[in-house]
């Protein structure tokens, strides 16, 4: 299921996560019962305790995407627990990826939602029915979620896009440290560095 709730965050929330200085290349984690160290901590403490039902949760990675013109389509479940091409997912998986909007984009840089499918090998080319895709609008202060298996991608945009990713664990993938509930932390993004690897062998 998707959900979409505009006007989500407060004006003071919107306007310190519009001016404050964060770790934009790196993803974010928020420990459930850390103290908020900033507007991005605070975003996530409101999205978990008004959105999020799935059970013994300990934390959320969150991180903001500047995104390109245009985007390949991935699930976030793969991209997060894939290294090497090995899959590390946790035994209890994530029920739902949260998107929340900054920036809207001048014209297009439409979520493009592919319900009909819950994973395919990257580089895989499917032929999409227009009912097989759920298009919706990156409006500023917009949050929008759905499950997090799903495939995704981002419709080709003029001007600023920017959003911010959540996904609430009961366990991290082993590829990254255990999922601790007291502790606000920063990591790498698994996730680019594999895309980099397969940018880098494509090219060779």
């Amino acid at each position: 299921m998707i959900t979409i709730h505009d006007d989500f965050g407060s004006k003071d929330l919107y306007n310190q996560l519009i001016s404050e200085s964060n770790a934009f290349g790196r993803v974010s984690w928020v420990g459930r019962d850390a103290t908020p160290e900033n507007a991005l901590h605070d975003l996530v403490h409101e999205v978990f305790y008004t959105h999020v039902t799935q059970k013994n949760i300990k934390g959320c990675t969150a991180w903001f995407n500047i995104r390109p013109k245009n985007t390949s389509l991935h699930s976030d479940i793969e991209s997060y627990c894939t290294k090497d091409g090995v899959s590390y997912k946790p035994k209890v998986l994530p029920e739902k990826t949260f998107l929340y909007y900054l920036k809207e984009p001048a014209a297009g840089g439409h979520l493009c939602i592919y319900s009909r499918a819950r994973f395919i090998k990257k580089g895989e080319n499917i032929s999409w029915r227009e009912r097989d895709v759920d298009h919706i609008a990156a409006l500023a202060n917009r949050l929008v979620s759905f499950d997090a298996s799903l495939v995704h991608s981002i419709s080709p945009y003029t001007g600023n896009r920017v959003s911010i990713a959540m996904i609430f664990w009961v366990d991290l993938p082993s590829i990254y440290p255990p999922a601790n509930p007291k502790i606000n932390a920063v990591y790498d993004r698994v996730w680019e560095i594999e895309d980099k690897k397969d940018l880098d062998n494509a090219t060779q």
